[in-house]
């Protein structure tokens, strides 16, 4: 399990460039995940948030539970992504910068998937873009499991081989 808000802090501290704001709205959720995968996640958005704002802009991740899932909604004041090209960032090798490795949003959208969870894009324009990560919830940070004891013990099983 991952606590989420630890996560962001520490990233967003060591990949957003100085002048850039950052913030977490709403509460601290633990999540069912791989932390490494997690940290990949969140070091490609942030990177691409950062790259995507101008000097003093502004990152914010607007955390919420929802069920048996986290919704992480990470929105830039950023130029955007122009609407033609919003259904390719996804894609290996799409960038519409030059550098990089251009596989930054594939590599989240693989990450995320494989946690079970789900990535796309809620919104863009001139004015910033929002993404979307949903990802599986272990409890909320008071240790209240969200999930139901069934959906607990399955993986167990599962990953025991029973």
């Amino acid at each position: 399990t991952v606590r989420l808000r630890p996560l962001l802090d520490e990233i967003a501290g060591t990949v957003l460039p100085d002048g850039i704001a950052y913030r977490v709205v709403g509460h601290d959720a633990v999540v069912f995940a791989d932390k490494a995968m997690l940290h990949e996640v969140f070091t490609n958005l942030f990177a691409n948030a950062g790259q995507a704002v101008a000097e003093h802009g502004e990152v914010v991740v607007t955390l919420s539970s929802m069920g048996e899932t986290l919704e992480a909604l990470m929105s830039d004041n950023g130029s955007g992504i122009p609407p033609a090209l919003l259904e390719r960032v996804f894609e290996p090798f799409f960038t519409t910068r030059s550098g990089g490795t251009r596989l930054g949003l594939a590599i989240v959208r693989q990450l995320v998937e494989m946690q079970g969870g789900q990535t796309d894009i809620m919104g863009s324009s001139p004015a910033g873009t929002t993404i979307r990560v949903r990802l599986p919830s272990a409890r909320d940070v008071r240790g209240t499991d969200t999930r139901s004891a069934g959906a607990l013990a399955a993986p167990t099983r599962e990953r025991e081989g029973r």
